[in-house]
Protein backbone atom coordinates (compact mmCIF):
# COMPACT_ATOMS: atom_id res chain seq x y z
CA UNK A 1 0.00 0.00 0.00
CA UNK A 2 2.97 2.14 0.38
CA UNK A 3 4.39 1.51 -2.68
CA UNK A 4 0.85 2.92 -4.52
CA UNK A 5 0.59 5.80 -1.82
CA UNK A 6 4.35 7.02 -3.05
CA UNK A 7 3.95 6.37 -6.57
CA UNK A 8 0.75 8.51 -6.76
CA UNK A 9 1.80 11.18 -4.52
CA UNK A 10 5.44 10.99 -6.54
CA UNK A 11 7.40 10.93 -2.79
CA UNK A 12 9.94 8.55 -1.47
CA UNK A 13 8.02 5.64 -0.01
CA UNK A 14 10.43 6.22 2.83
CA UNK A 15 9.05 9.26 3.71
CA UNK A 16 5.66 7.88 3.98
CA UNK A 17 5.18 6.19 7.88
CA UNK A 18 1.70 5.87 9.38
CA UNK A 19 1.17 9.14 10.92
CA UNK A 20 2.14 10.76 6.96
CA UNK A 21 -0.72 13.35 6.54
CA UNK A 22 -2.28 12.51 3.64
CA UNK A 23 -3.53 16.27 2.29
CA UNK A 24 0.02 16.76 2.69
CA UNK A 25 0.99 14.49 -0.23
CA UNK A 26 -1.76 14.19 -1.97
CA UNK A 27 -3.49 17.44 -2.02
CA UNK A 28 -7.00 17.77 -2.74
CA UNK A 29 -9.98 15.31 -3.97
CA UNK A 30 -7.70 15.25 -7.13
CA UNK A 31 -5.18 13.78 -5.49
CA UNK A 32 -7.84 11.27 -3.59
CA UNK A 33 -8.86 10.14 -7.27
CA UNK A 34 -5.80 9.36 -8.44
CA UNK A 35 -5.41 7.09 -5.25
CA UNK A 36 -8.16 5.66 -5.91
CA UNK A 37 -8.13 4.36 -9.35
CA UNK A 38 -4.68 2.89 -8.02
CA UNK A 39 -6.16 1.41 -5.32
CA UNK A 40 -8.94 -0.12 -7.91
CA UNK A 41 -6.32 -1.27 -10.63
CA UNK A 42 -3.86 -2.76 -8.45
CA UNK A 43 -5.91 -4.05 -5.50
CA UNK A 44 -9.34 -4.41 -7.32
CA UNK A 45 -10.99 -2.61 -4.31
CA UNK A 46 -12.56 0.82 -3.64
CA UNK A 47 -13.48 2.43 -0.20
CA UNK A 48 -15.05 5.72 1.10
CA UNK A 49 -11.85 5.89 3.42
CA UNK A 50 -9.26 6.88 0.29
CA UNK A 51 -11.14 10.20 0.53
CA UNK A 52 -12.12 10.07 4.61
CA UNK A 53 -8.54 9.19 5.64
CA UNK A 54 -6.53 12.14 7.43
CA UNK A 55 -3.41 9.74 7.51
CA UNK A 56 -1.84 6.99 5.88
CA UNK A 57 -2.44 5.14 9.05
CA UNK A 58 -5.94 5.60 8.95
CA UNK A 59 -5.73 4.61 5.53
CA UNK A 60 -3.92 1.66 5.66
CA UNK A 61 -5.92 0.04 8.48
CA UNK A 62 -9.22 0.55 6.96
CA UNK A 63 -8.05 -0.94 3.92
CA UNK A 64 -5.89 -3.66 5.79
CA UNK A 65 -8.03 -4.47 8.71
CA UNK A 66 -10.99 -4.39 7.25
CA UNK A 67 -12.03 -0.66 9.55
CA UNK A 68 -13.92 0.88 6.36
CA UNK A 69 -16.35 -1.22 4.49
CA UNK A 70 -14.18 -2.15 0.60
CA UNK A 71 -16.23 -2.60 -2.50
CA UNK A 72 -15.31 -4.60 -5.15
CA UNK A 73 -14.94 -2.65 -8.15
CA UNK A 74 -17.93 -2.27 -10.00
CA UNK A 75 -20.28 -2.26 -7.20
CA UNK A 76 -22.51 0.69 -6.32
CA UNK A 77 -24.23 1.10 -3.02
CA UNK A 78 -27.78 2.25 -2.87
CA UNK A 79 -28.07 6.07 -2.78
CA UNK A 80 -31.09 8.63 -2.81
CA UNK A 81 -32.08 9.72 -6.00
CA UNK A 82 -30.04 13.24 -6.35
CA UNK A 83 -33.04 15.47 -5.14
CA UNK A 84 -32.23 18.56 -2.47
CA UNK A 85 -33.66 17.34 1.02
CA UNK A 86 -37.03 19.05 2.09
CA UNK A 87 -36.99 22.79 2.58
CA UNK A 88 -33.65 23.78 1.12
CA UNK A 89 -34.73 25.34 -2.75
CA UNK A 90 -31.15 25.83 -4.15
CA UNK A 91 -27.51 24.49 -3.44
CA UNK A 92 -24.13 25.63 -5.25
CA UNK A 93 -21.45 23.60 -5.91
CA UNK A 94 -17.52 25.03 -7.76
CA UNK A 95 -14.62 23.00 -8.32
CA UNK A 96 -11.16 25.02 -9.91
CA UNK A 97 -8.36 22.99 -10.89
CA UNK A 98 -5.10 23.49 -12.80
CA UNK A 99 -5.35 20.90 -15.74
CA UNK A 100 -1.40 20.21 -14.88
CA UNK A 101 -2.71 18.25 -12.04
CA UNK A 102 -4.49 15.84 -14.36
CA UNK A 103 -1.83 13.20 -15.42
CA UNK A 104 -0.59 13.28 -18.71
CA UNK A 105 -1.69 10.15 -20.77
CA UNK A 106 -0.59 8.91 -24.58
CA UNK A 107 -3.78 7.02 -24.90
CA UNK A 108 -6.67 8.32 -22.70
CA UNK A 109 -8.68 5.12 -23.45
CA UNK A 110 -6.23 3.01 -21.65
CA UNK A 111 -5.08 5.22 -19.11
CA UNK A 112 -6.02 3.85 -15.45
CA UNK A 113 -7.05 7.32 -14.23
CA UNK A 114 -9.22 8.69 -17.19
CA UNK A 115 -10.61 4.31 -17.62
CA UNK A 116 -11.58 5.34 -13.53
CA UNK A 117 -12.86 8.66 -13.07
CA UNK A 118 -14.40 9.41 -17.00
CA UNK A 119 -17.05 7.34 -18.72
CA UNK A 120 -16.23 6.17 -22.69
CA UNK A 121 -18.46 9.21 -24.12
CA UNK A 122 -16.78 11.67 -21.98
CA UNK A 123 -13.52 10.48 -22.99
CA UNK A 124 -15.15 10.57 -26.77
CA UNK A 125 -16.41 13.96 -26.23
CA UNK A 126 -13.26 14.83 -24.85
CA UNK A 127 -10.81 13.89 -28.10
CA UNK A 128 -13.10 15.72 -30.38
CA UNK A 129 -12.02 18.81 -29.09
CA UNK A 130 -9.06 21.21 -29.61
CA UNK A 131 -7.55 20.47 -26.20
CA UNK A 132 -8.73 17.20 -24.71
CA UNK A 133 -6.75 17.64 -21.25
CA UNK A 134 -8.59 20.69 -20.32
CA UNK A 135 -12.19 19.40 -21.71
CA UNK A 136 -11.33 16.16 -19.26
CA UNK A 137 -10.28 18.54 -16.61
CA UNK A 138 -13.96 20.60 -17.24
CA UNK A 139 -15.59 17.75 -16.83
CA UNK A 140 -13.37 16.77 -13.43
CA UNK A 141 -14.52 19.94 -11.86
CA UNK A 142 -18.26 19.72 -13.28
CA UNK A 143 -18.34 15.86 -11.14
CA UNK A 144 -16.55 17.57 -8.04
CA UNK A 145 -19.35 20.50 -8.15
CA UNK A 146 -22.60 17.93 -8.44
CA UNK A 147 -20.76 16.23 -5.40
CA UNK A 148 -20.66 19.14 -3.29
CA UNK A 149 -23.83 20.23 -3.75
CA UNK A 150 -25.28 17.05 -3.11
CA UNK A 151 -23.17 16.41 -0.19
CA UNK A 152 -25.12 12.77 -0.10
CA UNK A 153 -23.67 12.19 -3.42
CA UNK A 154 -19.65 13.16 -1.80
CA UNK A 155 -18.56 9.48 -2.39
CA UNK A 156 -20.51 8.01 -5.28
CA UNK A 157 -18.68 6.17 -8.20
CA UNK A 158 -17.12 8.92 -10.28
CA UNK A 159 -18.39 7.23 -13.58
CA UNK A 160 -21.92 7.13 -12.09
CA UNK A 161 -21.47 10.62 -12.52
CA UNK A 162 -21.35 11.82 -16.54
CA UNK A 163 -21.17 15.32 -18.59
CA UNK A 164 -23.07 15.32 -21.42
CA UNK A 165 -24.05 17.64 -24.10
CA UNK A 166 -27.22 18.73 -26.15
CA UNK A 167 -26.52 19.50 -30.00
CA UNK A 168 -26.25 23.28 -29.22
CA UNK A 169 -23.40 21.85 -26.95
CA UNK A 170 -24.50 22.97 -24.06
CA UNK A 171 -23.44 20.66 -20.84
CA UNK A 172 -25.43 19.05 -17.99
CA UNK A 173 -24.90 16.45 -15.78
CA UNK A 174 -26.32 12.84 -15.15
CA UNK A 175 -26.45 10.56 -12.59
CA UNK A 176 -27.12 6.94 -13.23
CA UNK A 177 -28.39 8.23 -16.59
CA UNK A 178 -30.69 10.23 -15.07
CA UNK A 179 -30.56 13.93 -15.25
CA UNK A 180 -29.68 15.80 -12.68
CA UNK A 181 -32.11 19.17 -11.96
CA UNK A 182 -29.95 21.95 -12.20
CA UNK A 183 -27.63 24.72 -14.31
CA UNK A 184 -23.85 23.48 -15.02
CA UNK A 185 -21.07 25.82 -16.93
CA UNK A 186 -17.74 24.93 -17.74
CA UNK A 187 -15.17 26.80 -18.60
CA UNK A 188 -11.20 26.50 -18.90
CA UNK A 189 -7.67 28.77 -19.72
CA UNK A 190 -4.96 26.99 -21.06
CA UNK A 191 -4.09 26.47 -17.52
CA UNK A 192 -7.19 26.05 -15.36
CA UNK A 193 -10.22 24.47 -15.72
CA UNK A 194 -13.70 25.34 -13.72
CA UNK A 195 -17.44 24.11 -13.23
CA UNK A 196 -20.40 25.58 -11.61
CA UNK A 197 -23.48 23.74 -10.59
CA UNK A 198 -26.43 25.15 -9.23
CA UNK A 199 -29.08 22.42 -8.27
CA UNK A 200 -32.42 23.58 -7.75
CA UNK A 201 -35.00 21.32 -5.57
CA UNK A 202 -37.58 19.27 -7.53
CA UNK A 203 -41.21 20.59 -6.40
CA UNK A 204 -44.10 18.15 -7.86
CA UNK A 205 -47.26 20.35 -7.96
CA UNK A 206 -50.67 18.88 -6.47
CA UNK A 207 -53.57 17.91 -8.36
CA UNK A 208 -55.31 20.27 -7.45
CA UNK A 209 -53.52 23.27 -7.32
CA UNK A 210 -54.74 26.24 -9.56
CA UNK A 211 -52.42 26.92 -12.47
CA UNK A 212 -51.62 30.79 -12.59
CA UNK A 213 -51.59 32.68 -16.32
CA UNK A 214 -48.27 32.21 -17.90
CA UNK A 215 -48.12 36.07 -18.09
CA UNK A 216 -48.16 36.44 -14.51
CA UNK A 217 -45.36 34.83 -11.91
CA UNK A 218 -46.53 33.60 -9.05
CA UNK A 219 -44.62 35.43 -5.37
CA UNK A 220 -42.89 31.84 -4.98
CA UNK A 221 -42.13 31.92 -8.43
CA UNK A 222 -40.64 35.38 -8.04
CA UNK A 223 -38.70 34.25 -4.60
CA UNK A 224 -37.35 31.22 -6.55
CA UNK A 225 -35.84 33.18 -9.29
CA UNK A 226 -34.48 35.72 -6.98
CA UNK A 227 -32.62 32.77 -5.25
CA UNK A 228 -31.92 30.77 -8.11
CA UNK A 229 -30.03 34.36 -9.31
CA UNK A 230 -28.37 35.12 -6.05
CA UNK A 231 -26.87 31.82 -6.40
CA UNK A 232 -25.40 32.46 -10.45
CA UNK A 233 -23.70 35.51 -8.90
CA UNK A 234 -22.61 34.11 -6.12
CA UNK A 235 -21.37 30.97 -7.85
CA UNK A 236 -19.38 33.62 -10.56
CA UNK A 237 -17.75 35.61 -7.42
CA UNK A 238 -16.57 32.33 -6.08
CA UNK A 239 -15.28 31.39 -9.45
CA UNK A 240 -13.14 34.59 -9.86
CA UNK A 241 -12.16 34.34 -6.29
CA UNK A 242 -10.45 30.77 -6.73
CA UNK A 243 -9.02 31.34 -10.00
CA UNK A 244 -7.40 34.70 -8.68
CA UNK A 245 -5.70 32.54 -5.38
CA UNK A 246 -4.57 29.91 -8.00
CA UNK A 247 -2.82 32.62 -9.96
CA UNK A 248 -1.52 34.02 -7.43
CA UNK A 249 -0.05 30.58 -6.22
CA UNK A 250 2.24 30.20 -9.20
Amino acid sequence: MREIVAGVARVDREQINSGTPLADILGGSLGRARLDAAVRARLGISSPAIYRATTYGDLQGALGWGDAAALNDGEHPNLPSPVLPPGDEIAVGIDVELIASLPAAADYWEDVFYRRMFTSQEIAYALLQAQPRASLAATWCAKEALRKAHAHLAHVDWTRIQVVHDPEGKPSLELDCVCVPGALSLSHTEEIAIAAFIAQASETPRADSVQPSPAVATISERKTSTAVAAAAWLALLLACASIAIQLLRR
